[in-house]
């Protein structure tokens, strides 16, 4: 994935967006088709992993900036929506460790740090600097997801964070999800500066 994009980031106020729009705007910064970018946000609705309030049309929910991440992260880890849920739940949670620096507060403990709220925290800080100073801050980072193994990386300037299955979870469990993933189809995807901006360029409407 890793496209050639234009940068708008938007500076100032910020508008909610609807599902429409997060569906467009993640189809087209990742150039996945927009029809398996409605199932999968369709999947994770109906597992109630997104914003749903039962209303549709005008009165539908308003996206979040959370939903955005959580449809990104299904897409890096599979092309089927049947699996959707189950890549939020797994690769969602795997928590940072050791403890982050440099973005999250020491306050925080590497337990409390998921993959999906290290992101938002990436992406507000994206929206929040605006797009020249995006363009300097964030132009070399990446995010990476293996289902091989399994993990996640985000690689910001000359940092590397790395994400695995919580260390709440019982032993048993993670060896369990290990052996799943790696009797799979292994799968490594990997985005970068120009379409993680736009990601971000999108998600502006979420704040």
């Amino acid at each position: 994935m890793g496209l050639n994009v234009k940068l708008h980031l938007a500076s100032g106020s910020c508008q909610a967006m609807k599902k429409a729009g997060l569906v467009k705007g993640l189809s087209q910064a990742l150039g996945r088709p927009e029809s398996l970018v409605a199932l999968m946000y369709r999947s994770l609705s109906e597992a109630k992993l997104l914003s749903f309030n039962g209303a549709r049309g005008v009165n539908g929910p308003h996206s979040t900036l959370l939903d955005g991440v959580r449809v990104a992260i299904a897409l890096l880890c599979t092309d089927r929506p049947s699996e959707a849920c189950q890549a939020v739940i797994n690769f969602g949670g795997m928590t940072h460790q050791p403890a982050a620096r440099g973005i999250f507060s020491a306050t925080e403990s590497p337990s409390e740090i998921t993959f999906e709220s290290f992101l938002v925290d990436l992406f507000k800080k994206m929206i929040s600097s605006g797009p020249h100073l995006a363009r300097d801050r964030f132009g070399s980072t990446s995010i990476e997801v293996l289902t091989t193994i399994p993990t996640a990386f985000v690689h910001d300037n000359s940092s590397k964070y790395g994400f695995y299955f919580s260390s709440w979870m019982k032993e048993a469990d993670k060896e369990k999800l290990i052996e799943k993933y790696a009797s799979e189809i292994q799968v490594s995807r990997k985005i970068y500066g120009s379409t993680i901006l736009h990601m971000a360029s999108e998600y502006r409407y979420y704040l």
